[in-house]
């Protein structure tokens, strides 16, 4: 789920990114609803996207989805497998976030590495 692709504005081409933050969030729960919470197991996302170049979330948005999931029961699962392991300066990515604690982590790669002699 990232809602902040590339070239679009959410609230509006002059929108702060506080704006842009509620309005996606807003979104977000509105979906939620929609579906039904009880209908929704996780949100898995990844806290800084590698794919689609490296982006990081706007300030808010991730403690805002830690809170959208508590308010529902919702399980918050973050993709770790290419921002892990030390790769943004902290040893996960979403550690990059203040008051952000997943639920499930999924991660690979670097732990095949881990007990490695070079």
């Amino acid at each position: 789920f990232n809602p902040f692709p590339l070239f679009f504005n959410h609230g509006g081409k002059d929108a702060t990114e506080e704006e842009r933050v509620e309005a996606a969030l807003n979104m977000l729960e509105e979906q939620i609803l929609n579906e039904g919470p009880e209908q929704i197991a996780s949100i898995m996302m990844e806290p800084i996207v590698g794919a689609g170049g490296c982006l990081i979330m706007p300030d808010g948005y991730m403690q805002g989805i830690r809170a959208i999931c508590d308010k529902y029961g919702i399980l918050m699962h973050l993709d770790e497998v290419m921002v892990g392991f030390g790769r943004t300066g902290k040893l996960f990515g979403f550690q990059n976030y203040d008051g952000v604690l997943p639920d499930i982590i999924s991660c690979a790669k670097g732990i095949s590495e881990i007990g490695r002699a070079s």
